[in-house]
């Protein structure tokens, strides 16, 4: 048992809350762990630290003593979301390329943030879509595939797609939000499944270290065995992230926007055709359900 695992069992309170002192130390063996191991600088070790504090508080009190180490637990976890940030942070200068080369059909101008769509509150009945820009098909298809999507946008991301199509950031905040509480379930469940996947690739990889330090087949068989269990559990957790759905349905999408269902349908179908000769078929927005494979 390594010295901040056991710190962890006997510092840990059975109510939940962490101990600053040992939120201290934590954090300090997180920082030392990424500029040390990731080869980060001071200022990116500290940036991805602050971005990865909640998850810190969480391991400390979700981690139970089975087959790895608490280091092994919580490292495993930070180098998987330093792989989504960097996802994230290429999907967004992507987006940012795409938007400045005009390759999403539409520019949006100044004028048409101030139209009449930037006004109109969530749900309205009909109408929102009808501006100085009526005719702009595009425009109407980059904004159903935005909110499809709404549940999963920061407040920086919500910033950029509001930029990019002429609505009001606090329209499309408004979206966002009421999106995420019908979705609410469907993130727990991903969260849920996330906890499990990581816990299975940290026993995973402990294994494959234990691997190299077993001489006779008797010591290998054992290790090799629950290897192969835990990539089994891995790739079943994958599986059921991959499967739940973080993004509007076509119907509730024309419910918000006040327009047929099949408006959506057709302007989301069309979309992936506008969008086949830069390579993709979707938006490239930053979330990725089936993040951690």
């Amino acid at each position: 048992m390594t010295p901040l695992t056991t710190k962890i069992l006997e510092r840990r309170r059975p109510d939940g809350t962490v101990p600053p002192a040992l939120l201290k130390e934590v954090t300090s063996a997180t920082l030392s762990y990424a500029r040390e191991r990731l080869h980060l600088s001071q200022n990116e070790a500290a940036d991805l630290v602050s971005d990865f504090y909640p998850y810190i508080v969480r391991a400390i009190r979700t981690y139970r003593q089975e087959e790895t180490s608490f280091e092994a637990y919580l490292f495993t976890i930070l180098r998987l979301e330093r792989r989504a940030r960097r996802r994230r942070d290429r999907r967004e200068a992507q987006i940012r390329r795409m938007v400045r080369s005009g390759a999403l059909g539409y520019r949006c101008t100044e004028t048409d943030r101030h139209t009449e769509v930037c006004e109109r509150p969530p749900g309205s009945s009909r109408g929102w879509l009808v501006s100085d820009r009526e005719n702009d098909a595009r425009r109407k298809r980059l904004i159903c595939a935005v909110v499809r999507n709404a549940a999963l946008l920061t407040a920086a991301q919500i910033d950029l797609y509001s930029s990019a199509i002429g609505v009001s950031p606090t329209w499309l905040d408004g979206i966002a939000r009421c999106a995420r509480e019908e979705l609410a379930e469907n993130f727990a469940r991903i969260e849920r499944w996330r906890k499990l996947r990581d816990r299975y690739f940290a026993v995973y990889l402990t294994c494959q270290i234990e691997l190299r330090y077993a001489d006779t087949p008797a010591e290998r068989e054992p290790i090799i065995a629950r290897m192969e269990m835990n990539r089994s559990r891995l790739n079943n957790a994958r599986r059921r992230i991959a499967r739940v759905s973080t993004q509007l349905t076509h119907r509730r999408i024309g419910e918000l926007l006040g327009i047929p269902k099949g408006s959506v349908d057709s302007c989301l179908a069309q979309l992936v055709h506008d969008l086949a000769p830069t390579g993709t078929d979707t938006l490239p927005f930053v979330h990725d359900s089936s993040v951690g494979q």
